[in-house]
């Protein structure tokens, strides 16, 4: 089996036949870091390795108008990734803390965006 994911749908290839998934909406893979991370712009499952890797981070995310969307705690994945299913053509805010350190980032979920982001660098809070 090969995964693909593009900005709208998460496609399974079986035997080179796609299958739909049922999440509908902009999917998005996160990966915070604290010292170490890697470019990337579209998601690779199985193939991206993030540094935090099966850790809580605390959340809030919002538009860029202060307007709260979610906030709450998510576990990283195995692969040191959480991943989103979002609402489609928003501007968004997220912020995440873990271990006294925070970091704050801007993304979208338009048509071809980025469906991976690496570049949240945890440091220290003042």
């Amino acid at each position: 089996m090969r995964t693909t994911v593009v900005a709208l749908a998460l496609i399974l290839l079986f035997s080179g036949v796609p299958v739909r998934s049922a999440q509908t909406g902009f999917y998005v893979a996160i990966s915070p870091y604290l010292t170490t991370t890697h470019p990337c712009t579209f998601h690779a499952k199985g193939s991206c390795q993030g540094e935090l890797r099966l850790v809580a981070l605390r959340y809030s995310l919002r538009s860029p108008d202060g307007t709260v969307q979610r906030t709450g705690t998510v576990r990283t994945g195995s692969d040191g990734f959480l991943e989103w299913w979002l609402p489609q053509n928003k501007n968004y805010v997220v912020t995440f803390s873990f271990g006294g350190r925070e970091g704050t980032s801007t993304f979208s979920s338009f048509s071809g965006d980025a469906t991976c982001v690496t570049t949240i660098h945890l440091r220290h809070a003042l």
